[in-house]
């Protein structure tokens, strides 16, 4: 499936957006790169000779192209469908979840990019998919975080 979908994008970067700039919506897992980098990742998640999406994307000409974004919050409820909706669990107290929820901020972006932090850069928890926290150094893994502090499910997917 990943690497389906890593070799339409190309195709399209290639062939029907050669000079724009395009937004693909994809689930945290899809996106991660280097998800070796994720400690306990791959014994509970991912089989090591399995790539993901942005794992193929990153070895590709766009690699320096592309900007991944996942997203976080430390309470509200998560799902689409009224008997999957589940409310989040407080966040683990050494988690980046954590950390924000500490701030006054209701939405807040972190960029990996650009803030090169050395806090951040010896690995911190974050529970981006699967409802589990794990540890990494997550600019390695995406390129930004945006957080939202009471996440609302999606009533109006169907």
């Amino acid at each position: 499936r990943d690497s389906a979908m890593a070799e339409n994008l190309v195709w399209m970067l290639n062939f029907l957006y050669p000079t724009d700039k395009i937004i693909i919506n994809v689930s945290a897992y899809h996106a991660s790169r280097f998800s070796y980098k994720i400690e306990g990742f791959n014994e509970c998640c991912k089989p090591v000779d399995v790539k993901t999406f942005g794992e193929l994307m990153s070895g590709t000409p766009f690699k320096e192209d592309i900007y991944s974004i996942v997203f976080v919050s430390s309470g509200g409820f998560r799902g689409i469908e009224q008997a999957e909706i589940k409310k989040l669990p407080a966040p683990k107290r050494n988690s980046i979840e954590y950390v924000f929820s500490k701030t006054k901020f209701d939405y807040a972006f972190l960029d990996f990019k650009r803030n090169k932090c050395d806090w951040l850069n010896r690995g911190i928890f974050m529970a981006p998919f699967f409802d589990r926290y794990f540890l990494a150094n997550w600019s390695d893994i995406f390129s930004g975080i945006v957080y939202i502090r009471d996440m609302k499910p999606n009533y109006a997917f169907r």
